[in-house]
């Protein structure tokens, strides 16, 4: 049996910060494959390019989606031209 996770809509902290360990992790780390959802932009560069919620993360936090088991990361598209 190959076993394979999935994480939605992972929204990391705006600030640079190392994630907490969790034991949901433990799943996703023992998978064959762990397929995550990043659901914002990951970016040195702030320029928002409208008013209200503008998402983005710093780049560092490319480091952490191993810790979390993620092997395979996807971008929400809805997102990527938040800050141009």
């Amino acid at each position: 049996a190959i076993r394979i996770a999935g994480i939605a809509d992972i929204v990391p902290p705006s600030v640079e910060k190392d994630l907490p360990d969790s034991p949901f992790f433990e799943h996703t780390r023992s998978a064959a494959l762990t397929v995550g959802n990043l659901e914002v932009p990951l970016t040195a560069q702030l320029n928002p390019q409208h008013e209200g919620i503008v998402l983005a993360s710093p780049v560092s936090f490319a480091a952490e989606l191993p810790r979390m088991g993620v092997t395979v990361a996807a971008i929400a598209n809805n997102h990527i031209l938040g800050h141009g």
